[in-house]
């Protein structure tokens, strides 16, 4: 498919003709450039990682399929009592037996996540 200048030439446009429509072109190549960029830094912003688990007090069964920043967990047996969370400094899903008390053996008090997530927002506004 042939571009508008390309047409323009063929039919014999006038040069200044020409001119307007690369000048034209290239406005929109920037502008397209620029949407582009902006798209990429919302995606980037929505993928940004929030401490979350699933807490599964009863049983999971075979077949249920987890998905977490684009990785998959697939239960594979049955399993009663787990906690599912996406581990980010591994970049995999894990799962963890659930204790009585209602928590994962290792569970971070409030404070350690608390802190984390100071930890993690600090880095990011050096980082800008």
């Amino acid at each position: 498919m042939a571009s508008a200048i390309t047409r323009a030439e063929r039919a014999g446009v006038r040069s200044a003709e020409r001119d307007e429509l690369h000048a034209e072109k290239v406005r929109l190549l920037k502008a397209i450039e620029a949407k582009s960029f902006r798209l990429f830094t919302l995606r980037e912003s929505l993928e940004e990682h929030t401490p979350s688990e699933i807490v599964v007090s009863g049983t999971v069964f075979p077949g249920v399929v987890f998905e977490s920043h684009g990785r998959y967990y697939d239960i594979k047996t049955e399993k009663q009592r787990v906690i599912i969370r996406f581990n980010e400094k591994l970049g995999q899903i894990e799962e963890r037996p659930l204790t009585e008390r209602g928590e994962s053996d290792d569970t971070p008090t409030d404070a350690q996540v608390a802190a984390e997530a100071a930890e993690v927002a600090t880095a990011e506004e050096r980082a800008e």
